[in-house]
């Protein structure tokens, strides 16, 4: 979790360009079968900033949220840890993961089309 939150740190600082940041959650989403993967994405992508997604929010984070949510229906009920995880867990991690992302896409919208409150 620590690598990640850091990639996510060194990203903000525009030290890491946002692709790796995306190859990066690929790979975590392609391999995803526990509750640990979905927290490490959420690590991630908190630690990042919403231009992550600057190049297409709009493309970019629905690709994302669809791709997410898909492969944690693979995340079985026992960490791998051998512990068991409730569902009820997964699904606030999940929802977790997408409201932020959902929250940038909102803020990136403003940005872009100059909208202010």
């Amino acid at each position: 979790m620590r690598l990640l939150r850091y990639m996510g740190d060194l990203h903000a600082r525009t030290i890491v360009h946002p692709n790796s940041v995306h190859h990066c959650l690929g790979i975590l989403i392609d391999e995803m079968i526990s509750i640990e993967h979905i927290s490490a994405i959420h690590a991630l992508i908190e630690s990042s900033t919403k231009t992550l997604w600057a190049e297409d929010p709009t493309v970019m984070m629905f690709d994302f949220i669809h791709a997410f949510t898909s492969h944690t229906r693979n995340v079985s009920n026992i960490s791998v840890r051998g512990s068991d995880c409730v569902p009820q867990e997964i699904y606030k991690r999940v929802s977790g993961v997408v409201e932020l992302v959902n929250g940038w896409k909102d803020e990136l919208e403003h940005d872009v089309y100059g909208l202010s409150y």
